[in-house]
């Protein structure tokens, strides 16, 4: 079959790494600028691979090249000679142990028919100590947190004024900071940077993607600590006394440890989730004051949370089978999807069901989302308010290797290719449905970016400084038949009714 054949094809396995060590892969991720795919091969070693590589494999087509119309992103950090030139970093790259691993699977299914293929890595990684999560880092020297001290208090890591970065989160509490643009260069040092405080294990790291570099990560016994690498790694705030929510009791708060963490795409605030399936959200600078928080929507432990890019949303996925969609920035619950088909009975969505949600992660056009489950499927979700996905992958679910687990899962920038790793040494690359983005469809997004960005300015840095006594904000509509702020402001918008509700996703309650 060719490759053009699967084009419509919303979910589809099409290669395979298997490495010969049967690690535990624990994390894999793409770089912001949509050039580089990196995972963890073994627990101390670190492979990085081209994502042309990984794409003209996947689609058969040895020429590929993002169209303008496609969803694929372009940077200007990359020089000529690192985008055009993948033959170069591959000699330079001393990898060649990881060359065979690689499979194309001709029949869609991980123990089906597969053809070898030979890919190269363009970087590998020693570091030292185990690997538990990762992220690239975009950054730009016009949106650092600090100008006036940049120029002074900037590593070397960080000299020029456009970088990208790989951060390490090792078992050690140490993290680990590389230059990507060393990393694939022919230098025979590798320059790096560590951030430590209290040597507690770096559960996940999470990257602002507005250039300010600003990294947040969550360590054991749920501390969250800010970092700021253009203020040379500066740790700038501790969040977990932060972690409170209010209670209909006078003088009472709930406490937990946080599990999760996600920056805005504005940069602007941050959440926070933890063990009990509460979450809160916080301005992102000191003295971080509480802007709302979720008391009710989770039965369980929050394993992740993920801001649509245009900010107007966000998905957060449960160990209680079900991933809730959020309005932004009143943090309504507008819809939830259940994994296990239906809402589930009360000791279930305690926890004991099966199907802990691991991981969840957005197309660049959020109009997909894709989870990883303990009943080890794969699940493709419209970004609409709808009972049954769209695409349900269930090969490993129907194994007799009961530990097999998904361990992390990732979605390109370019949006034709999504991650997955296991704990049985697999790293299995899906393609989705080949689509391009219309003009109309991108000026929906712009409208919906604008008119979050506008909310957030005028609502929520309004309110704090006329509550600057009071933790918590309020934050209500007066329009009755639209509740949340986005659809109010939505609906005082002369635009068509059609065009009004394909903006809202169809989240009107």
């Amino acid at each position: 079959m060719v490759g053009n054949d699967f084009n419509e094809i919303p979910l589809r396995l099409s290669i395979a790494y298997h490495g010969v060590h049967q690690n535990n892969i624990t994390s894999c991720s793409f770089s912001d600028c949509g050039r580089f795919f990196a995972f963890v091969d073994q627990p101390q070693i670190v492979l990085g691979y081209c994502v042309n590589d990984l794409l003209s494999t996947c689609l058969n087509e040895n020429n590929f090249k993002p169209s303008l119309s496609s969803h694929c992103q372009t940077s200007s950090l990359l020089s000529d000679d690192i985008t055009n030139n993948t033959e170069s970093l591959n000699f330079h790259a001393n990898c060649t142990d990881s060359n065979g691993n690689w499979k194309i699977l001709t029949s869609e299914l991980l123990r089906g028919d597969a053809l070898p293929v030979n890919m190269k890595p363009i970087f590998r990684i020693k570091t030292n100590g185990d690997v538990i999560s990762m992220t690239f880092a975009t950054g730009d020297s016009a949106f650092c947190r600090l100008p006036h001290r940049a120029n002074k208090r900037r590593s070397s890591i960080v000299r020029e004024s456009q970088v990208s970065l790989l951060l390490l989160g090792l078992e050690s509490g140490v993290i680990e900071v590389y230059n990507v643009f060393s990393l694939v260069s022919s230098s025979p040092h590798i320059p790096k940077y560590v951030l430590t405080d209290d040597c507690t294990l770096v559960y996940l790291l999470s990257a602002a993607i507005d250039g300010s570099l600003r990294v947040g990560s969550v360590h054991r016994g749920g501390e969250v600590r800010l970092w700021d690498l253009w203020d040379d790694g500066n740790m700038y705030g501790k969040l977990r006394h932060k972690f409170t929510i209010p209670t209909d009791q006078p003088c009472s708060e709930i406490q937990g440890e946080a599990c999760t963490f996600a920056w805005h795409p504005f940069g602007r605030h941050v959440f926070l989730a933890g063990e009990r399936g509460h979450g809160v959200v916080l301005d992102a600078e000191s003295p971080f004051s509480r802007i709302a928080y979720i008391r009710s929507g989770h039965y369980h432990r929050i394993s992740v949370a993920k801001f649509s890019k245009d900010g107007s949303l966000l998905v957060t996925a449960s160990y209680d089978s079900c991933c809730a969609v959020w309005s932004v920035p009143e943090y309504q619950c507008l819809h939830r999807f259940w994994h296990m088909g239906r809402e589930p009975s009360i000791p279930l969505r305690g926890g004991s069901n099966g199907h802990h949600i691991y991981g969840l992660s957005l197309s660049p056009d959020d109009f997909y989302f894709i989870t990883i489950c303990e009943d080890r499927c794969i699940r493709l979700w419209p970004l609409a308010p709808v009972n049954s996905p769209l695409k349900i992958y269930f090969e490993l679910a129907l194994q007799t290797h009961t530990s097999l687990k998904f361990r992390s899962l990732a979605f390109s920038p370019c949006g034709r290719i999504v991650a997955v790793t296991t704990n049985n040494h697999d790293v299995l690359v899906f393609t989705t449905r080949s689509e391009s983005i219309r003009l109309g469809t991108q000026c929906l997004h712009v409208i919906r970016r604008c008119v979050v960005e506008n909310i957030l300015k005028k609502t929520i840095h309004c309110s704090i400084k006329h509550h600057n006594n009071s933790n918590d904000l309020t934050l209500t509509t007066s329009n009755n038949n639209y509740n949340t702020l986005f659809q109010n402001c939505i609906s005082q918008i002369h635009l068509p009714s059609p065009v009004k509700k394909t903006i809202l996703r169809n989240f009107v309650n």
